[in-house]
């Protein structure tokens, strides 16, 4: 805010601080099904939202950058938040321990993790650095690889 002698004057900044404090509240709605899905104690759905909007504006700069690195996240999550709606479903006549449920999270998460790091792997390793064009993970600079023509070669300059 710019104050002028009997004015106050919001500046675009503020608009924007606004609409990620929006966003925020948003988010931290959003995720209190979720919180239920764990647990039906009020107090921790309570704090961890309250939490979650302390630092879920930071956490998002994380999590975007996770989903570059770990291409099969964005899928991890559709398979955890489909556990979470199911066991939310069939709670009036199944009851998943705490425990459990914490267990299948992380390993829904872990194998999504796993998943993406042994693409990334697989990938890293066809297109790592003198790889010949022609020939998928083959190298020029290994001593007994065949010949490579002068017009595939790489310039190091």
């Amino acid at each position: 805010m710019i104050t002028v002698p009997g004015w106050a004057w919001a500046t675009p900044l503020l608009v924007v601080l606004v609409a990620v404090d929006i966003t925020d509240l948003i988010f931290a709605v959003d995720s209190i099904p979720a919180s239920f899905g764990i647990t039906t104690n009020v107090f921790i759905v309570f704090t961890a939202n309250a939490f979650a909007v302390l630092g879920l504006r930071s956490l998002y700069f994380v999590l975007a950058g996770a989903l570059r690195r770990f291409s099969y996240l964005r899928q991890g999550m559709t398979v955890l938040l489909g556990y979470i709606g199911g066991k939310m479903i069939l709670a009036p006549v199944l009851h998943v321990p705490t425990v459990v449920s914490l267990a299948v999270i992380v390993v829904i998460i872990a194998g999504a993790a796993a998943a993406s790091v042994g693409q990334n792997s697989r990938q890293t390793a066809r297109t790592a650095p003198g790889a010949r064009p022609d020939a998928p993970g083959g190298r020029p600079d290994v001593p007994g690889a065949p010949p490579v023509a002068p017009s595939a070669r790489r310039s190091t300059a």
